[in-house]
Parts: structure tokens; sequence; C-alpha cells
């Protein structure tokens, strides 16, 4: 990369070397020795590329994974409501999108108690 002046300078030694002179009449700005490395190298600046590799995810657990699909209905979330498990600025406008907080964590089994919520489809 260069300014106006700098490819001036550049093609005007390009053209002297081709004209046969053995270096250009104007020498270059820029003194090569400061582009050498160091000896042992001497980083200015943190290399990161260099920091240890976090050590991966443990595997999961070993067993069979079983997947269960539950759909609260607008009487479900009605019944939370009453039952006072959501905050109160939540009671008027809380939708089916909507997560009670302490569901989070917790087993949907023991927050949906099997007498109340069966947990297998009914047969019709």
């Amino acid at each position: 990369m260069c300014d106006a002046t700098g490819i001036v300078q550049f093609l005007s030694a390009v053209g002297e070397l081709a004209r046969g002179l053995s270096s250009p009449t104007v020498s270059p700005a820029w003194s090569r020795e400061l582009l050498e490395a160091c000896s042992p190298p001497e980083p200015t600046f943190p290399h990161h590329e260099y920091d240890p590799v976090p050590l991966p995810r443990p595997p999961p657990p070993q067993g069979e994974m079983v997947t269960r699909t539950f759909t609260f209905t607008a009487a479900d979330v009605a019944a939370l409501k009453e039952k006072r498990r959501l905050p109160p600025h939540l009671h008027d406008t809380a939708t089916t999108f909507d997560r009670p907080p302490e569901l989070n964590g917790q087993r949907l089994d023991e927050a949906r108690p099997q007498e109340q919520y069966p947990m297998e489809p009914e047969m019709a």
C-alpha cells in the first residue's frame, strides 16, 4: 500500500533499474533491519493462539434416553395461575408460551403430577 508519492518513487526506481542502473537514485525510505525477527523472539503482546485448549465436554450419560412431549393447554395455564405458581405480574399476561420459573430445572412429571395430568395420551 502506498500513496501517490510512493508509487511515483517506486515506478521511477523500476524504470531506472530497467535502463541498467545498478541501484535507484532515490533510496527506499524504510529500514529493512526493523523487519528482521529478534533472536530469540520477544513477543510484545499476548499470543492467545498458544493458550491451553479447554478440555472437551464430558460425554452424555450412558443408557437409553427418553424423549417426551408435553403440551400445556389453556386449562393447564389457568390452573398454574390459580395455584399462584406464576409471579403476580404475569397472572393476566401469561400465555401458553410462557413457562413458570419453578419448572426450570424441575422434572416435568414432578411439576405436573400423574393423577392430575396423565403422561400417556388417552385413546379414543
